[in-house]
């Protein structure tokens, strides 16, 4: 299952690629700042797909480690505010109040990331301290002397 998720991951990129690669034939002008916006807001939106599936795969798991989706949801919420960002950005061809909002957007996003990550191992290094802290009950034998 694994090679063909790798498989699939990469012809996704190279299908980012290829779909900025023919968005540039609009702006000949520009072409590589045009190319890097292009590709930068296409590959956000992708990932935020990509992570968007992987955190539903992981609420399929049966597991009781919750770090994992929220350092998942961390990542989401990186993606997803610069993807809306440059999303609008595009819809309104560049306006001041798009603009502005899209330099304040990525820098809070990246923030909001850190902070759910920095609770996510807050909250493992509290239970481990707390398992580490319980003594394991053990279990006595009852033999028939």
């Amino acid at each position: 299952m694994w090679r063909l998720v790798r498989l699939l991951l990469a012809f996704v990129f190279l299908l980012v690629v290829g779909v900025s690669g023919l968005s540039i034939s609009r702006n000949e002008n520009h072409l590589f700042t045009y190319f890097t916006v292009e590709f930068n807001q296409n590959l956000y939106f992708t990932c935020l797909v990509l992570n968007t599936l992987l955190y539903l795969l992981l609420q399929q798991i049966e597991s009781a480690d919750d770090q994992l989706g929220l350092l998942v949801c961390g990542v989401g919420i990186q993606f997803a505010g610069p993807a809306a960002s440059l999303a609008l950005l595009h819809l309104t061809a560049g306006e001041h109040f798009a603009q502005s909002l899209a330099h304040l957007t990525i820098p809070l996003c990246t923030l909001g990331m850190l902070l759910v990550w920095a609770y996510a191992i807050t909250r493992v290094k509290e239970r481990a301290i707390q398992v580490s802290g319980r003594k394991a009950p053990v279990l006595a034998e009852v033999t028939a002397d």
